[in-house]
């Protein structure tokens, strides 16, 4: 007996393996056809059913075709259906069986009965050749003029086969076209459409011929979508079907023709305007609206109504209506940017999606709608998007990178907003940045003398936060190479006007990490070579380290590498002595890349269009002079590198090209290059928002060997007896931390006037900062004594927005109670059973008032504590930046066995304390506890 296809279906789903499918279906074909030898007919329908489903698998069915034949032929109406799916199915053009059916067809062609009409129309439509189409056509012919609604429907879209296989019967069939669109009934209408349109597609020509059912179409479109009719209601649209395909037959004849366009603009507007977007059948009929508005000779006013509708679509939640508009919105580019650059946010919100084709789609379309005007906004947003992305969205990272390095190199408003915004890209996706783009960079730093100091600075301390970065790697090694003795000049100041000096050995340092780190790629060695032979020249002092490094290359297993060092090895000898500096002379930019930014301004104005809000501080002081600059700090990507904020300049005076990098996860420094070539001024700066210190009162010690430190507190005193003033460099201890533990900084009288500074000059005295331990994690800085030093005190007030001179009780204050204001703890929480304490040290960076606090989480009762979950809300003059707890269970009776870390920016430090809202949820013994607190414990200087 045969089995049921409901019993082949559950044990083909039962199986475990491919090769157990494999199996049972090789066993039931075995059986299908030895029931096809014995001629089986009651088991015929049945056993052409299974072979259905074996083909869906993909498994070889040809056999059964004849079996298909013996069915179209069978007398009863299910017999004939599974022949006619079956020949639809497991039949192709190229069949050689196929062509036995057309006899059959053309008798079932001519049966009474209207389903078995149907059924031969239907093969007809889905698979059918040639020689086929030309036999049955006659037939199809008739039904069109005699059939019912039922049969002329199908016999249209049997139509739309033959004519598109048998050209040379169109003229026969657009007669029959011509009384099928008269018809009222809908589903002729659709596929006498159908037809239509396909006749135009094959012969444009046949337009005139329809081109006076124009008017008609458009009284029978009003009468749809005017009227209600719950037979053809889907969606609250009334039959849209019918609407998309009379919006397509438009959008042909309509073409070029601006009579025809104005009647069919009357009717789009309402349309367009009044149909509900809420479903998707109605999102349809919009759709194919759109198509139509820009596909006609449409108004202006009309466009603008279509790109707001993709607008719309944008703003759904439906993926495809979001890919669908995107998609479309590329192709009306033409007809009005500037109504699609509203849309801006709208597509860059896109980028959010998780599918990738609606991101990939997002992106295109913004790369086409930036120009100059609008490059600066949208390329932030682009790179706040490319710091959110994780390792899973590799592929679109590194599309987005590219997209983001074409942007800025077509559109970028000057020379060092490239620079600036390329080395953010750097930052953040360096190992995806393709080595031509790159290789731009370097060309403008070399063909811009006035920006290779400022450049070289900010990539060197770029790739010292960020060694992982293999396009950073590659560009600042080659910079390093051609303008490494910039660095060694001097030139460049910070914002406060302290110069910044990078030594021999610091350069040498960072080529040697890069050369000697694990698993580094050959081509950053090749780079790094580079650079060592060009550095050789330049530094005197550790040329014998050079070569050295050079020679340690030579036995590498890249062939590159290693041919490459030993040229530059033997480039060493002091027969090449006189000919070396020419042999590593930089080398020219190339004309290609200076067509390309010869004609962008240097970027000696301001230009950064995201000014910081002014806080209560700075609305409440007077108004100073126009050379005053506020500076604040944020963590936007803005701050990733600088926020570019730049004083108003003189006319007849050289540009100061300032860069502020706040102390963030990826640059933690702030630079300000004076390019002037002069020496910085020791006046004090003038601040609208916090006074910050002039230039000299600052000393940082830097990390050395324990003799180094001997040397130079020899030296120190030297100069102190010389009174002279000690030239600092406030940017090492920020990147040389991880050799020496020990720092020590000394806190200045910060100055609001000159009649002020001159007055406190008596009772200035300095006093050593207490050495600070930094362990690995930089939120727990541990206070240790300060050695004693015969050293004057240095008082620091405790307001800074209106200093006075220190009374004489100020300066006898003995040290110590000094340095106990930079430690705090406090109880944040305390519920009985968890318990929160807070432990602050304040850290004065530059230009940055911080505080670290390190959370440790007790738990005072026996039962554990699970599920612990925290949140924290901070005032508007205060930036937060935490880590998650260790562990989100605490062991019963546990003392700081969980912690977390909290770093507080306070811009109103010394006038507002520290104040936040604490929200805590746990769970104890199955009880869930939610707690909010608000703490303000510590004193105003944190």
């Amino acid at each position: 007996m045969s089995t049921k296809l409901r019993d082949l279906i559950r044990n083909i789903r039962a199986c475990k393996t491919a090769a157990e499918e494999r199996a049972l279906i090789k066993k039931e074909q075995a059986l299908i056809r030895e029931s096809f030898i014995a001629n089986e007919s009651e088991y015929r329908p049945r056993n052409v059913a299974k072979l259905l489903f074996i083909s869906m698998l993909g498994y070889e069915t040809d056999f059964a075709q004849m079996e298909c034949l013996h069915l179209i032929t069978a007398n009863t109406y299910n017999e004939k259906r599974i022949g006619y799916l079956a020949l639809t199915q497991l039949f192709n053009e190229k069949s050689e069986v196929l062509m036995m059916a057309t006899n059959r067809i053309r008798i079932d062609l001519n049966n009474p009965s209207n389903y078995i009409v149907s059924l031969a129309l239907m093969a007809l439509s889905e698979v059918c050749t040639s020689e086929m189409c030309r036999s049955l056509s006659g037939e199809v012919l008739k039904l069109l003029q005699n059939g019912t609604a039922y049969i002329k429907k199908k016999a249209a879209l049997a139509s739309t086969r033959i004519v598109t296989r048998v050209p040379e019967k169109i003229d026969e069939f657009s007669q029959k076209v011509e009384l099928l669109l008269d018809d009222r009934h809908h589903g002729v209408l659709v596929a006498s459409l159908q037809l239509a349109q396909h006749i135009l597609q094959i012969q444009p020509d046949q337009k005139q011929r329809f081109q006076k059912f124009v008017q008609p179409m458009v009284r029978i479109f009003k009468s749809i979508y005017s009227t209600y009719s719950a037979e053809y209601d889907i969606g609250g649209v009334s039959d849209p079907f019918l609407q998309i395909e009379i919006l397509k037959y438009f959008r042909i004849m309509c073409q070029g023709n601006v009579q025809l366009s104005g009647e069919v603009s009357d009717i789009l507007t309402p349309v367009a305007a009044n149909t509900n977007n809420n479903k998707n059948s109605g999102n349809a009929v919009l759709y194919e609206c759109v198509k139509t508005i820009f596909a006609i000779e449409s108004s202006n006013t009309l466009k603008t109504l279509g790109i707001n509708i993709l607008g719309k679509f944008l703003q759904n939640k439906d993926a495809n209506s979001k890919y669908i508009s995107l998609f479309m919105l590329q192709k009306v580019l033409k007809h009005d940017l500037q109504a699609v650059q509203k849309h801006k946010q709208t597509i860059l919100e896109c980028l959010k999606e998780n599918d990738n084709s609606i991101k990939t789609l997002a992106l295109d379309l913004l790369y086409v709608i930036t120009n100059e005007t609008n490059v600066k906004g949208i390329v932030k947003e682009l790179l706040n998007v490319l710091l959110s992305l994780t390792e899973e969205d590799a592929d679109f990272t590194k599309e987005l990178t590219n997209k983001i390095c074409q942007i800025v190199e077509k559109y970028a408003p000057s020379r060092r907003w490239y620079i600036d915004t390329f080395i953010k890209i750097l930052i953040l996706a360096g190992n995806y940045v393709e080595e031509e783009s790159s290789s731009s960079l370097i060309h403008l730093i070399i063909g811009t003398p006035e920006l290779q100091s400022y450049a070289i600075h900010k990539l060197f301390f770029s790739l010292q936060e960020n060694l992982n970065q293999e396009g950073l790697a590659r560009t600042t090694a080659y910079c390093i190479g051609d303008f490494g003795h910039l660095l060694l000049k001097g030139d460049a100041t910070a914002i406060d006007n302290t110069p910044i000096q990078i030594t021999e050995e610091e350069i040498l340092d960072l080529l040697t990490k890069l050369l000697e780190k694990p698993n580094q790629k050959n081509v950053i060695k090749e780079y790094v070579l580079s650079a060592l032979i060009k550095l050789y020249p330049k530094i005197n002092k550790f040329q014998p380290q050079i070569a050295k490094l050079i020679q340690s290359q030579i036995n590498s297993t890249s062939i590159e590498v290693s041919k490459r060092a030993q040229e530059y090895y033997g480039l060493l000898d002091v027969q090449w002595d006189q000919h070396r500096a020419g042999i590593c002379e930089q080398i020219p930019p190339s004309d290609t890349h200076k067509a390309i930014y010869e004609n962008k301004p240097i970027g000696d104005v301001e230009y950064d269009e995201y000014p910081p809000a002014k806080t209560e501080l700075e609305q409440a002081k007077p108004a100073t002079n126009n050379n005053d600059s506020t500076k604040l700090y944020g963590f936007d990507i803005d701050n990733l590198i600088g926020n570019q904020d730049q004083a108003q300049q003189k006319p007849q005076q050289q540009p100061q090209l300032t860069t502020q990098l706040p102390g963030n996860l990826f640059d933690p420094f702030d630079i300000t290059l004076n390019l002037s070539g002069t020496q910085p001024q020791t006046q004090p700066v003038q601040q609208n928002y916090l006074q910050f210190p002039a230039q000299g009162e600052f000393t940082y010690s830097n990390p050395q060997s324990f003799s180094q430190q001997q040397q130079q507190q020899q030296q120190q005193q030297q100069q102190q007896q010389q009174q002279q003033p000690q030239p600092i460099n406030p940017l090492q201890n920020l990147y040389n931390q991880n050799n020496n533990p020990y720092q020590q900084q000394q806190f200045p009288f910060q100055q609001q006037q000159q009649q002020q500074q001159q007055q406190q000059q008596q009772f200035q005295q300095q006093q050593p900062q207490p050495l600070v331990n930094l362990p690995g994690d930089i939120f727990e800085l541990n206070l240790q004594p300060p050695q004693q030093k015969p050293i004057p005190q240095t008082i620091q007030p405790q307001n800074q927005q209106f200093i006075q001179p220190p009374t004489q009780q100020q300066i006898i204050q003995p040290q110590l109670a000094e340095q106990k204001s930079l430690t705090q703890q406090a109880i944040a929480f305390d519920d009985g059973a968890l318990q929160i304490e807070f432990r602050a040290v304040k850290v004065m960076r530059l230009y940055l008032y911080q505080t670290n606090i390190t959370a440790y989480f007790n738990n005072k009762t026996a039962s554990p504590i699970t599920e612990l979950q925290l949140s924290f809300a901070v005032l508007k003059y205060m930036k937060l930046q935490l880590t998650q707890p260790t562990s989100s269970t605490i062991n019963g009776n546990s003392t700081g066995l969980v912690i977390s870390t909290l770093r507080i920016t306070n811009s109103n430090q010394g006038q507002k304390g520290i104040v936040m809202k604490i929200k805590v949820s746990y769970k104890i013994n199955g009880l869930i506890i939610d707690k909010e607190v608000t703490f303000n414990k510590f004193p105003q200087d944190y």
